[in-house]
């Protein structure tokens, strides 16, 4: 859903696959480093270590710090409610995740998580809430 809108706008194809490959980080800018080792260290840890935080607040600020980490918790709370209601892709939709290996938390054929997250459809559990 956001690659092809991150790949209109220009970001490189390079950064998009570090974060959907969860490939090591190499070869970045600073900014581009300190957003990534966040959000890892974040959605894996779920906390931030010293070194993190002050390497963050020094190429951000305090509020630019405050935003990604907004940014951040807005896209692990969609991914929680759509992962609560079972959402999958519409039937014509490519994922454009990988696929995540079963015991890391995810169901085979992609449930959603902070990285992206999937297309509602009329789910069972979603049509029992409106009768």
């Amino acid at each position: 859903m956001h690659e092809p809108a991150a790949l209109k706008v220009g970001l490189e194809s390079t950064i998009i696959d570090i974060v959907k490959y969860r490939r090591p980080i190499t070869g970045l800018g600073t900014k581009e480093t300190r957003i990534i080792t966040l959000g890892r260290e974040l959605m894996q840890d779920r906390r931030v270590s010293p070194r993190v935080y002050a390497e963050t607040i020094r190429a951000f600020g305090i509020t630019g710090t405050v935003d990604l980490v907004t940014l951040m918790a807005q896209y692990a709370a969609t991914a929680f409610v759509l992962n609560a209601f079972d959402q999958q892709l519409h039937s014509d939709q490519r994922p454009l995740l990988p696929t995540r290996q079963s015991g890391s938390g995810a169901r085979a054929g992609g449930s959603a998580d902070a990285t992206g997250c999937h297309a509602a459809v009329g789910h069972p559990r979603l049509r029992a809430i409106g009768s």
